[in-house]
């Protein structure tokens, strides 16, 4: 029983490293895809992690034992809430939306107001495409959460941190609209976010927008009709992957 619980520890430390490893990665350069290699070992380290628990929760003889001895504990729930979190918001832009989330588990009430309303909205749009795929953006209820989305993203500050400003309602805010004054709000926003942080992944996110909105412009039928998820195949074709924080 205690060599499984130093082995728990040890993944621990492990997930901690390979989580460090994936978001250095990811600021430093988000196009390159080497984070995908460290979230991917994260991913197994997890299913270790989980595994193991349960391993030792079937060979402890009452549940305050599991709950002292093998429990998560304050540094294993850090590390599987940030896992989660990591897995979640890099499933957006992937090829294959898979992700590991629990989805028992809400962080929003960790947000700062602003923030976690922003996100709420920029869920619901992304929902409203998902539940119907031939849903289009003058669709009124979709007129209306990106009109109460634009209220959350003018007021998301750009000097700073992720949970303050985060990269995803920008991102989902910026491959829906289609004047030009949304997305010089979303350029501006991003731009200004991208220069405090230095972080790779967000000049990612601001190059990927702008090439969009430039094959919007290029297309000559009416871009409101348009399947909302041509940005994905936009994605796919040019096999970008983005970490949206």
């Amino acid at each position: 029983m205690r060599e499984a619980v130093d082995n728990l520890t040890y993944i621990d430390y492990a997930i901690a490293t390979t989580l460090l490893l994936t978001w250095w990665s990811a600021c430093e350069n988000g196009g390159a895809h080497t984070w995908k290699l460290h979230l991917t070992a994260t991913r197994d380290l997890v299913s270790r992690k989980l595994g193991g628990l349960l391993r030792c929760h079937n060979s402890s003889s009452t549940i305050a034992a599991t709950t002292s001895a093998t429990g998560l504990g304050r540094t294993g729930q850090v590390l599987l809430e940030w896992f989660y979190y990591s897995d979640s918001i890099t499933a957006i832009t992937a090829t294959e939306r898979t992700c590991f989330l629990d989805v028992n588990r809400h962080a929003a009430h960790t947000l700062p107001v602003g923030a976690a309303s922003a996100y709420r909205w920029a869920i619901f749009v992304m929902l409203f495409f998902t539940v119907d795929r031939y849903c289009t953006v003058d669709d009124f209820r979709v007129q209306h959460a990106l009109h109460t989305l634009a209220h959350y993203v003018r007021s998301l500050p750009t000097a700073e941190g992720a949970l303050a400003t985060p990269l995803f309602p920008l991102f989902i805010y910026g491959v829906t609209v289609l004047g030009l004054g949304e997305q010089r709000l979303v350029a501006d926003k991003i731009a200004a976010y991208a220069r405090y942080t230095g972080r790779g992944c967000v000049e990612d996110a601001l190059a990927f927008l702008q090439d969009w909105w430039l094959e919007q412009y290029a297309r000559e039928d009416d871009a409101s009709t348009n399947s909302w998820w041509g940005w994905e195949e936009f994605l796919k074709v040019r096999d970008i992957h983005l970490v949206l924080v």
